[in-house]
């Protein structure tokens, strides 16, 4: 009992300290953590220029596809599996004055509808998690791309604080793969279809950081996420069923990340030459 009494002391001692300032008053003062668009800076030293053809593979809404056209004045092909993000990329391209150098296509990674050789640069960004079949995806990637041509690919990879539950929840509910979700998987598939890794940094919660400081996003999709748990059938009702459950994996996301569950890593990759 003396023991026991001693433990729980020395816990509360030091949790109601936690609260206050003190010794853990430096927790509040920011890393400097780096913005997302710290990804262009890395683009810059891979030999982009005006004169470059550029796929955006898994191109979404197109503002990536966009920015890297302004930024570094490149011709640019966003492609997306969705036609409904096709149209709204070529939106996008005319609304921003690109659309003479943005252009976009519906088709899959594991087919890209492009012959050998054709691209200076690719650009991946939140999208190789979602890839079935990523061996055959990357080889793809390899085949499309010129041979002193170079790969950004930046994805998400679970770690060991990631619980077997959620894990399943969150990748059905999100349309991603278990495999390609796993750090040895997607790099043993990058050197399967021939790409070397000529960088790799584990960001961690650091861009998350800087969203957060900014925007203040994981605070207030938690308590969005606390509100739908709390009253569920109000919520389902005001936003139907299948919105609900999207909004309930989605909200945690940026809270998996700043806890460690999830962590977005940044791999540049260079096409090795015998492929």
């Amino acid at each position: 009992m003396p023991e026991k009494k001693s433990q729980m002391e020395a816990i509360y001692r030091h949790m109601w300290a936690s609260h206050e300032g003190g010794p853990f008053a430096p927790l509040d003062e920011s890393l400097h953590p780096r913005p997302h668009s710290m990804l262009y800076e890395v683009v810059s030293t891979c030999g982009v220029s005006s004169s470059s053809l550029v796929l955006d593979i898994g191109s979404g809404r197109g503002n990536h596809s966009c920015a890297l056209a302004q930024r570094f004045g490149c011709a640019v092909v966003g492609l997306d599996v969705a036609q409904f993000h096709v149209e709204q990329g070529r939106a996008r391209a005319v609304q921003e004055g690109v659309s003479d150098r943005v252009s976009f296509v519906q088709g899959d990674i594991e087919a890209l509808p492009f012959e050998d050789e054709r691209f200076d640069f690719l650009w991946s960004r939140d999208m190789l998690m979602h890839v079935l079949a990523l061996p055959q995806a990357l080889a793809e990637c390899a085949r499309v791309l010129k041979p002193a041509g170079a790969m950004l690919a930046y994805t998400t990879v679970a770690t060991g604080r990631m619980e077997p539950k959620e894990a399943a929840w969150l990748y059905a509910s999100f349309g991603l793969v278990l495999e390609s979700m796993e750090e040895g998987v997607v790099e043993a598939a990058f050197q399967a279809a021939g790409l070397q890794m000529h960088s790799k940094e584990q960001l961690g919660s650091e861009l998350m950081e800087w969203v957060e400081e900014h925007e203040g996003r994981a605070s207030r999709e938690l308590m969005r996420l606390a509100r739908m748990l709390r009253k569920p059938e109000y919520y389902q009702e005001l936003l139907g069923t299948r919105r609900y459950e999207v909004a309930l994996a989605n909200y945690p996301w940026a809270l998996y990340i700043l806890l460690g569950k999830l962590s977005p890593t940044l791999y540049v990759l260079q096409k090795n030459a015998s492929s």
